[in-house]
C-alpha cells in the first residue's frame, strides 16, 4: 500500500513557531543575566587590580597618591609645582608603574622647566604631551564592560577646566573624597535641604571638592561646618574638619595610611562611575577624576530638570550600570558590591577617613 506523507497544517506550524518564541524569550534573560554576571566580574577584578596598586603605591611612598594636581590660577600653581621634579596629572599617573602601566607614563612628561612653562600639563602644544597621543592612550584595566560605552573608551567633549584634555580615555573607577562637598550642601530642592544642621554636618564636610594648597596658605572657600567658628553661615561642627575627608583630595596632598582612623577595612577608597556621564572624568584629567560619597549612590543623569540632577555635583558621582548597585574597593584592597539603596549616612561615614563612624561592609 502506498503511504502519502502528511504535511504541517498551518495551524500547527503556527503553534510550533509560538512555543519556539516562548522557549527563546525565557532563554534570553538567563543568557543576559550571565554575560552580566561575566562582565560584572570582570569589572570587579580590575578594580581590585587598582586597589592593589594603591596598596603597593603606599607601601613604597609610605602614603597615597595624591589626588589631582588641579589648581585654579596660576599662583596656586605655581606655588605648588616644582621645576626639574616630575609633577603628576592625578592619582591614576602615580599608581601606573604598579599597574603594568610604566611605559605609558614613560611617554609623558611631566617636568616643568620653569614657573611659566605650561607644556607639561595635559594637553599643550609639547611635542610629548600632544592631544593626540593622550587620545590614543588607552588602559583596560580602567574600564568596566558593563557600560556600553566601554566598547570605545576614548570619550570626547572632556572639560578642559584645569588643563584637562578634551579627548581621552574614561576613567570607569574614580577616587574617593568622602563626603566632600563643594562649600555647601547643593542641590537645589534636594532632600538635602530637608535635613537637620546637625544631619547636614554628618554628610556635607570638607571645602571646595578638596582644593586646597599643599602648604595651605592660599586663600580657599571653607564648607560652612569646616570651621564651624569662623566659615560662612557657621554650623554645627563635622565628625571630620579635613578640606577633604576622604581618601583622596583634589590638591597636592597625599594620605597617610596612619590618618585613616575609622579602619582601612572600614574605609572606601575608590568606585565606580561612569564617564559619559560627567564631562570632567578622564584618565588623564588634573580636574576631577573623583567622586564624593555626599552624592547619591547611582544618582544618574537623566531629564532635564536642572535641580534634580544636581548639575554638575550628580554627574559625577559614584554609579554604574549594574542592576541594582556597584562595586567599591576599600583600603586594604577588599572589594564590595553595595546595593544602591545604600542610606546616604552610611556610605558618607565609609567614605569617610576619621570621622569616628565605622560601619564595615554595608552589603
Amino acid at each position: 500500500m502506498k503511504r502519502t506523507s502528511r504535511a504541517f497544517t498551518l495551524v500547527e506550524l503556527l503553534v510550533v513557531i509560538a512555543i519556539i518564541g516562548v522557549l527563546v524569550s525565557l532563554l534570553l534573560p538567563a543568557v543576559q543575566a550571565a554575560r552580566e554576571a561575566a562582565r560584572r566580574t570582570q569589572c570587579a577584578n580590575n578594580i581590585r587590580q587598582v586597589a592593589l596598586a594603591l596598596v603597593n603605591f603606599e607601601d613604597a611612598n609610605r602614603e597615597l597618591p595624591y589626588g589631582a594636581f588641579y589648581q585654579n590660577s596660576d599662583a596656586m600653581l605655581q606655588m605648588q609645582m616644582k621645576v626639574g621634579v616630575v609633577n603628576h596629572w592625578n592619582w591614576v599617573t602615580q599608581t601606573l608603574p604598579f599597574i603594568e602601566g610604566a611605559n605609558v607614563l614613560s611617554s609623558f612628561n611631566m617636568k616643568p622647566t620653569s614657573l611659566t612653562d605650561r607644556t607639561w600639563l595635559p594637553p599643550s602644544t609639547s611635542p610629548v604631551n600632544n592631544a593626540a597621543l593622550i587620545a590614543a592612550t588607552q588602559l583596560p584595566q580602567f574600564v568596566c564592560p558593563s557600560d556600553p560605552d566601554a566598547a570605545s573608551p576614548i570619550l570626547g567633549n572632556r572639560r578642559t577646566n584645569g588643563f584637562n584634555p578634551e579627548t581621552a580615555q574614561g576613567l570607569w573607577y574614580v577616587g574617593s573624597m568622602g563626603p566632600t562637598i563643594p562649600d555647601f550642601c547643593s542641590g537645589s530642592g534636594s532632600f538635602y535641604e530637608s535635613w537637620s544642621a546637625t544631619d547636614r554636618a554628618r554628610i556635607c564636610m570638607g571645602a571646595n571638592f578638596g582644593t586646597i594648597p599643599a602648604d595651605g596658605s592660599a586663600p580657599y572657600r571653607p564648607a560652612p561646618c569646616f570651621n564651624a567658628a569662623t566659615s560662612r553661615g557657621g554650623g554645627p561642627s563635622c565628625p571630620q574638619t579635613d578640606v577633604f575627608v576622604g581618601a583622596f583630595g583634589r590638591t597636592k596632598l597625599g594620605l597617610k595610611l596612619r590618618q585613616v582612623s575609622d579602619g582601612l577595612s572600614n574605609t572606601i577608597f575608590i568606585g565606580e562611575s561612569l564617564p559619559g556621564q560627567c564631562a570632567y572624568n578622564s584618565l588623564f584629567a588634573n580636574n576631577f577624576p573623583l567622586a564624593s560619597t555626599f552624592i547619591p549612590v547611582n544618582a544618574l543623569n537623566e531629564g532635564d530638570d536642572e535641580a534634580e540632577k544636581f548639575i554638575f555635583e550628580r554627574s559625577c558621582g559614584f554609579k554604574s550600570l549594574h542592576p541594582s548597585g556597584l562595586h567599591f574597593a576599600y583600603g586594604d584592597a577588599r572589594v564590595a558590591f553595595i546595593n544602591e539603596t545604600i542610606d546616604p549616612f552610611v556610605i558618607a561615614a565609609m567614605g569617610a577617613t576619621a570621622s569616628g563612624d565605622m560601619i564595615g561592609d554595608a552589603r
